[in-house]
């Protein structure tokens, strides 16, 4: 019976050593005379004895605890306090304790009622400093190991459509932790939406999850806001967005595990609150379990309503030089204007007007961008090419045409894509200040949606860069 309180405290929380190791390391003899004898010698005169007796104490382990308790009330305030610090890595729930210590950890697991998990730790506090360390050991939530899966649409999609995401959690480690009661722990987002144009109104934070605040007054044991996690299923959660415009969007599903330190006091008296680390043992890389996937919109050009004032249509470039992943292909953009009047396109364009290169085997977005990454270009009058504001604003004849040449950054690896350029802009996204410079002869277009597709563009690796041959040294 003398290790009852041993075995419990193993079976219960966890020892600080596994059942194995415990049964593999050779344990110093330990009897009441030896550890009174050591004791006493956290009293000596001398720094290295008082060091060496408890280096000595520590080494014996739990074994020692039950003869040196006592020694915590000791007249001496160096043995009482060096016994204290003893008891942070050595103290166990005693013997005539043990029943008492596995009722008080039973009502600290409930899940649902906080009031019983409040009534547990309180009474393992009432069970002196064995209690406090098996409490503190139930509260660090070692071997928390968490898995987080989240379900999307993968492939591509045309704009305006609802994503509906599925995310789940659970704990697939050994040990247990702790979350908070009024909060779950599993998010999910559509969040870093990154619009093939630049960033615009309507784009920004869209999460689930909950979190409630909840005041109290009076004293308010603070383990009642956290409730136990055991190994399995743990969370779920799910979260539609609308993927409104063109673009590529960054949907995340993310479990979060809070380290705080609570600090309770024993019931029924204004002691000093004793401090207790939440999740203090669960490891950095688990506090935030993460995964991230990509969801595209992209228009379907052949879907999209004939525009009565502009159309947009895109050719490559006739050159010698072959596309080359990682470089950039020329390509040509022709604006049609419909209109019976001089129409003047905005001159913020370029933050409305974007390309995707989509591969031809997987369908998922390489590269993308506004044409503000573009390099727009020009002929002179000698037939070389320079770059120019191409896309600045300009004023197009009634029912004619502008051609505008750009450079558009290919995507790093080689293979067969589909390029779509686009353009969109609305009222709302229009600028407040009105185009400049301005043509009181002209109306401007201020609505419409616009894309073209070329297909079967095939990047061919990118050249190596040669590398001069070292000079050799003269002879002397």
């Amino acid at each position: 019976m003398r290790r009852c309180w041993l075995l419990f405290l193993i079976a219960a929380v966890g020892p600080a050593l596994s059942a194995a190791e415990v049964a593999q390391t050779p344990q110093p003899s330990v009897t009441a005379e030896t550890v009174k004898a050591l004791a006493e010698k956290l009293g000596a005169d001398a720094f290295e004895d008082r060091e060496a007796a408890e280096a000595e104490l520590l080494r014996m382990g739990e074994p020692a605890w039950p003869f040196l308790e006592s020694y915590l009330t000791d007249e001496r305030d160096e043995v009482a306090r060096r016994t204290a610090r003893l008891s942070d890595k050595i103290a166990v729930v005693l013997e005539r304790d043990a029943e008492k210590a596995k009722a008080f950890l039973a009502l600290l697991r409930d899940r649902d009622d906080e009031m019983k998990r409040a009534q547990g730790i309180d009474g393992m506090m009432t069970l002196g400093r064995g209690g406090i360390r098996a409490a503190r050991l139930e509260l660090a939530g070692a071997g928390t190991k968490i898995e987080v899966k989240l379900e999307c649409v993968e492939t591509v999609i045309p704009p305006e459509t609802k994503v509906e995401l599925k995310a789940t959690a659970a704990s697939v480690g050994e040990g247990r932790f702790w979350i908070g009661a009024q909060a779950s722990p599993l998010h999910v987002y559509a969040y870093d939406v990154q619009p093939f144009g630049e960033v615009r109104d309507g784009f920004g934070t869209r999460h689930s999850g909950r979190s409630v605040r909840v005041r109290r007054s009076g004293y308010y044991n603070p383990i009642r806001a956290w409730r136990v996690c055991h190994p399995g299923p743990l969370e779920s959660a799910s979260h539609t967005f609308e993927a409104k415009a063109p673009g590529v969007y960054q949907v995340f599903a993310r479990c979060i595990i809070r380290q705080e330190t609570i600090s309770p006091r024993l019931p029924g008296t204004e002691a000093t609150p004793i401090d207790f680390v939440v999740n203090g043992a669960v490891g950095k890389d688990m506090l935030e379990t993460r995964v991230t996937k990509q969801v595209c919109a992209v228009p379907e050009v052949d879907k999209l309503p004939a525009d009565p004032r502009l159309a947009l249509e895109a050719a490559r470039t006739k050159t010698q030089r072959p596309a080359a992943a990682g470089g950039a292909v020329p390509i040509t953009l022709t604006f049609r204007s419909k209109h019976g009047k001089p129409l003047q396109i905005e001159q913020d364009m370029l933050r409305w007007a974007w390309f995707c290169w989509i591969g031809e085997k997987d369908h998922r977005p390489a590269t993308w961008g506004s044409l503000h990454t573009a390099v727009p270009l020009a002929q002179d009058g000698d037939g070389e090419e320079k770059e120019v504001d191409a896309l600045a604003t300009f004023t197009m004849p009634a029912g004619g045409t502008v051609e505008r040449n750009l450079h558009i950054p290919a995507p790093p690896a080689a293979g067969t894509y589909r390029l779509l350029i686009g353009y969109e802009v609305t009222r709302e996204n229009m600028l407040a200040t009105p185009v400049m410079p301005l043509d009181l002869n002209a109306d401007t277009y201020d609505e419409g949606r616009h894309a073209v597709e070329l297909k079967n563009i095939v990047l061919e690796p990118a050249p190596k860069a040669e590398t001069a041959a070292p000079e050799k040294t003269p002879a002397k």
